[in-house]
């Protein structure tokens, strides 16, 4: 069924000012929202709040009359610096920035099953998040494979990684072609990456460097 701005979600999470642009919308129960907002706000130097209509923002852009349900926290280092996350931030900061010539809005809904982001309409994307697992390793699907053999990783990082297929939608630069040749080190199966599926998750792994994380195991390419 297509996606209908507003329609679809709970009232509360209908913008009050009518299709505001280049928002991230949060929805689900009150548990999902404050999982999800906190493991948003690990991704990013800038802090985020969550306002009762749904949609993130950063602190500073907070208006009056607006209602806050979550407010984040950001990473410090030992001289009371916020510690820097360039993609990060910028991937989060990208989401969020109102753009007249590109109006985009990502909404985080709960799931059971495998995570996946949805294009829903024009350049809006739903991204399916499951916080229900107790890491990646546990998740629907083929084990996560890091570099060192391991499998999984903490959640907000595939949080991340949905977010880049969302930028993708936004930018329109989502490529769903196989990618020849090329075998999958999480399933091994040939010819079933995808061009954007590789992009997402050489981000993914930038996310995971920047937060001193073991990083996803990925074949060259051919």
């Amino acid at each position: 069924m297509p996606y209908v701005y507003g329609f679809n979600n709970p009232m509360r999470f209908i913008d009050p000012d009518g299709m505001n642009p280049d928002d991230i919308i949060i929805g689900g129960d009150q548990k999902f929202r404050m999982i999800a907002f906190y493991d948003l706000q690990k991704l990013t130097s800038e802090k985020l709040v969550l306002l009762n209509t749904g949609v993130v923002t950063a602190a500073n852009k907070v208006e009056k009359g607006d209602e806050i349900e979550f407010t984040g926290d950001v990473d410090m280092d030992r001289n009371g610096n916020a510690v820097e996350k360039k993609a990060d931030t910028a991937l989060v900061a990208d989401l969020m920035k109102h753009d007249e010539q590109n109006n985009t809005d990502v909404t985080i809904l709960p799931t059971t099953g495998e995570d996946k982001t949805v294009n829903t309409y024009g350049t809006n994307s739903t991204v399916y998040y499951n916080y229900t697992i107790s890491n990646g390793k546990d998740a629907p699907g083929f084990p996560i494979i890091n570099v060192d053999g391991t499998s999984g990783a903490r959640l907000f990082i595939f949080l991340g990684h949905e977010l880049v297929h969302s930028q993708q939608f936004k930018h329109q630069t989502y490529d769903n072609s196989i990618i020849q040749g090329y075998k999958d080190v999480d399933s091994g199966l040939l010819n079933a990456m995808t061009k954007s599926e590789y992009e997402a998750r050489q981000k993914e792994n930038e996310i995971r460097g920047e937060q001193n994380i073991k990083l996803r195991k990925m074949a060259p390419l051919p």
